[in-house]
């Protein structure tokens, strides 16, 4: 992928040197010299009439921000909690029902297991009462309060088998009610409600990008009902962009109204999906947002009939149909003849670019890596060659400068 990182393309043509501003097509016509490119006239007209793009970037920033709770009060899971089903406890020693798939705590109602240990007291029935730690065989722990068997108040558990590094919360009558925090062993946050040790309402993954410096990203928004997807769920992608859109009964991401939002959140590829995978979609654009229970429902128009799917590069093929136009990149960018002597051809911005944003997707065929072989300029994969065989070497001086400039090398 292009991105963008001095917030705008000075000049317009990313790869040249101080053109002329060109954001439509390439060049400056004699009516557009006498109306100066301000930011309200290169805004993109189909944004600029659609108040539901800024309430959908709204949500979104609200609830991205990794140091804010969006949902703090107890009613916003009360749909869900009044279709929560309850699980049952054993406190007779016996073996017990199967485990509920839903629930969260992988220490749930395993007192009694074979090898387990109980730091704390017990009371006159032999119940586990008052304050201790849990020890299961596996390795498994509760840290936190007994009242007659039954976990009550501020607990902790750890799960190395389930990759559990934390999960916080409050215990009520043996099962883990209302706000919780867990943390896995790859420094994944999960944050939500539960109610009967299952998760039931609003709820958010944040985990830990690395791309120069680490940061937290909000990966996954959406709500649960029993400890499944439920309802309309965003799964935020690498690069940008969003998958969306009511899960199954599975709380998958298949149907035939999924939609994969571009970075601008406008642009979209909406239709069949299976498991977050693309198998046909078509090219359209944002036209209504709704907020249903918190959460973003957006409904999008068709552009076109002409479907798309995925399809993963490989060593030898770019994709079954390399000619057909992305409608993110074709909205953003074309290229044109560069007016950089000896440059090829150049890439030209269609519209305001804003810091940072994701300007086009590169694609092209996926080679191996080879431990120990070293690549050079002639057999990297990665290299760029203009329609003259001009390799880097033979690029002018002047040009290599810009380049740096626009940090493109």
């Amino acid at each position: 992928m292009v991105k963008n990182e001095k917030g705008r393309l000075p000049q317009t043509e990313i790869s040249g040197k101080h053109q002329k501003e060109e954001f439509k097509n390439g060049s400056e016509t004699k009516e557009e010299k006498k109306t100066p490119n301000t930011e309200e006239n290169i805004k993109n007209k189909e944004t600029e009439k659609n108040p539901h793009l800024t309430k959908l970037e709204d949500w979104i920033e609200s609830h991205s921000q990794i140091l804010v709770d969006p949902w703090t009060e107890p009613d916003c899971c009360s749909l869900e909690y009044q279709l929560a089903t309850k699980p049952q406890i054993n406190q007779d020693g016996d073996e017990g029902e199967e485990s509920d798939p839903g629930i969260i705590d992988p220490t749930f109602d395993r007192e009694d297991e074979e090898e387990s240990t109980w730091s704390g007291q017990y009371n006159k029935m032999g119940q586990l009462h008052g304050s201790g730690i849990l020890r299961l065989y596996d390795g498994d722990t509760f840290t936190g309060s007994y009242i007659d068997g039954l976990r009550s108040g501020w607990g902790i558990v750890t799960s190395s088998v389930a990759g559990i590094s934390s999960l916080t919360g409050i215990w009520e009558d043996g099962y883990l009610q209302g706000k919780i925090r867990l943390v896995t062993s790859d420094t994944s946050v999960v944050e939500g409600w539960c109610r009967y040790s299952k998760l039931n309402g609003p709820a958010r993954t944040i985990i830990m990008k690395k791309f120069r410096t680490f940061r937290q990203q909000v990966s996954w928004l959406g709500r649960y009902k029993d400890g499944v997807h439920w309802g309309q769920c965003w799964q935020w992608v690498e690069g940008g962009g969003y998958i969306t859109g009511r899960v199954n009964s599975n709380g998958k991401m298949t149907g035939p109204d999924i939609g994969f939002l571009y970075p601008d959140l406008y642009t979209a590829l909406v239709g069949q999906f299976e498991d977050g995978r693309m198998v046909r979609a078509y090219p359209a654009v944002l036209d209504t947002v709704q907020i249903e229970n918190d959460i973003a429902v957006p409904h999008f128009s068709r552009l076109s009939n002409q479907s798309v799917r995925y399809m993963k590069s490989c060593k030898t093929n770019v994709g079954d149909n390399p000619l057909i136009e992305d409608p993110y990149e074709s909205r953003t960018c074309q290229v044109l003849t560069s007016k950089v002597e000896g440059g090829g051809e150049g890439l030209y911005a269609r519209r305001k670019i804003k810091e940072r944003e994701i300007v086009a997707f590169y694609n092209g065929v996926r080679l191996p890596y080879s431990p120990g072989e070293k690549e050079d300029w002639d057999t990297s994969g990665n290299n760029n060659i203009n329609n003259n065989e001009l390799k880097c070497p033979a690029l002018t001086v002047e040009f290599k400068k810009t380049l740096k400039k626009f940090n493109l090398v």
